[in-house]
C-alpha cells in the first residue's frame, strides 16, 4: 500500500526530473534540418499537449491537495511526468533550419512548463496552503502553447511588434526631454537658493549644444520607429529564415542601442553623446541593408533615401 513517504518520494523525482529537462533546454539542438519537419503540424500538436498537461494539472492538484489518498497522488505525478516526456521528446525534434527566433519561442515555452511543473510539485512537498496560484500560473503557462508561432516568420513578427513597442516609448520620452529643455529656456527663476547659486551652471553654448543633440536624438528616434514599421509591413513576409533570423537578431541589437542612447541623454553632455548617436546611426544603416536584401519597387527606393537620411545625422568629427 502506498504511502505519504511514497508520494514525497514522488513529488522529489518530478521536481528532479524538471530541473533535468530545463538544463536540457540549454543544449544547441541535434537535429540540423529535417525535411520531414511540419511547423503548422507541429504548433497543433504542441497546442493538444499543452490542453493534455493543463488537465493532467487540474487532476495532480485535485489528487494532492490534503488531505490525500497517496495512491491517487502518485498515479496523477506518474501520469503528468509521461506528459511532460511527450513535450520534451517533441521539442527535441526542431531542427535548427526550422530558425532560431522558431526554436526560441518554443524553448521560452517550454521553460514556463517546466518552472510551472516544478514549482506546483515543490507547493505539495510542503503544507499546500497556497496550491490554487500554482495551478493557475500553469494553466496559463499549458494555454501559452496554443499560442505559439506556426513558423519563423511569426515568431520573428512577434519579436517585432515588441520591438516597435519599445521603440514608440523611446521616441516619446526623447521628446518629452526635448520639451522640458525648450520649457527651461522659457522659464527664469530669479529666487535661487545660496545652494543652487553656488552650482556651476552650464553656458548658453552648452545648452544649446545639449537642445541640439536631442533634436537630433529625437529625429532619430522618430526615424528608427519608421523603419521598423516599414519592415514589419514590407519586408517579414518575403525574408527566408536565415534572413528572418538575421533581422531579427539586428533589429534587437539596434532596440537595445535605442535604450543606451536615451539613457545616456540623461546623463552625458553633447560632446560625450557624439559616439552614441553615431553608433545608433550607424547599426540602423546595417538593419536598413538587411532589409534592401528582400525589399521591392518603391519600397526598395524608400530604405535608399531612409539610408541617405540617415547619413545626414552622423556627427562629424
Amino acid at each position: 500500500m502506498a504511502t505519504e513517504e511514497d508520494v514525497q518520494t514522488k513529488l522529489k523525482a518530478c521536481c528532479a526530473m524538471c530541473m533535468g529537462y530545463l538544463n536540457d533546454l540549454k543544449d544547441t539542438p541535434q537535429i540540423e534540418e529535417s525535411k520531414d519537419f511540419d511547423s503548422v503540424k507541429f504548433k497543433d500538436t504542441m497546442a493538444k499537449l499543452g490542453q493534455i498537461l493543463s488537465h493532467d494539472a487540474t487532476k495532480l492538484t485535485l489528487a494532492c491537495k490534503p488531505p490525500r489518498q497517496p495512491a491517487d497522488a502518485i498515479k496523477m505525478i506518474q501520469e503528468i511526468s509521461n506528459t511532460l516526456f511527450r513535450l520534451l521528446g517533441f521539442y527535441h525534434s526542431i531542427p535548427i533550419s526550422a530558425g532560431r527566433a522558431y526554436l526560441a519561442a518554443y524553448t521560452s515555452l517550454m521553460r514556463g512548463v517546466l518552472q510551472g511543473t516544478h514549482t506546483l510539485c515543490s507547493t505539495f512537498s510542503g503544507d499546500a496552503p497556497t496550491f490554487m496560484i500554482p495551478t493557475a500560473v500553469l494553466w496559463e503557462n499549458c494555454a501559452a502553447l496554443g499560442k505559439s508561432p506556426k513558423n519563423n516568420e511569426e515568431a520573428v513578427r512577434k519579436l517585432w511588434i515588441g520591438f516597435e513597442e519599445t521603440l514608440k516609448d523611446a521616441k516619446s520620452e526623447a521628446r518629452e526631454m526635448l520639451n522640458e529643455e525648450e520649457d527651461e529656456d522659457d522659464f527664469e527663476d530669479s529666487e535661487d537658493s545660496e545652494e543652487e547659486e553656488a552650482k556651476e551652471k552650464p553656458t548658453e553654448d552648452q545648452i544649446a549644444a545639449k537642445k541640439a543633440i536631442t533634436e537630433k536624438c529625437v529625429q532619430l528616434t522618430d526615424l528608427t520607429v519608421l523603419i521598423y514599421k516599414k519592415i514589419e509591413v514590407r519586408c517579414l513576409d518575403l525574408g527566408s529564415i536565415e534572413w528572418l533570423d538575421r533581422v531579427s537578431e539586428h533589429g534587437n541589437n539596434v532596440v537595445d542601442e535605442t535604450d543606451v542612447l536615451i539613457s545616456q541623454l540623461y546623463e552625458e553632455d553633447a560632446d560625450a553623446m557624439t559616439v552614441f548617436v553615431n553608433k545608433h546611426v550607424k547599426q540602423c544603416i546595417d538593419l536598413v541593408k538587411i532589409a534592401q536584401e528582400v525589399a521591392k519597387d518603391e519600397h526598395a527606393k524608400w530604405f535608399e533615401m531612409c539610408a541617405t537620411k540617415l547619413e545626414t545625422l552622423t556627427i562629424k568629427a
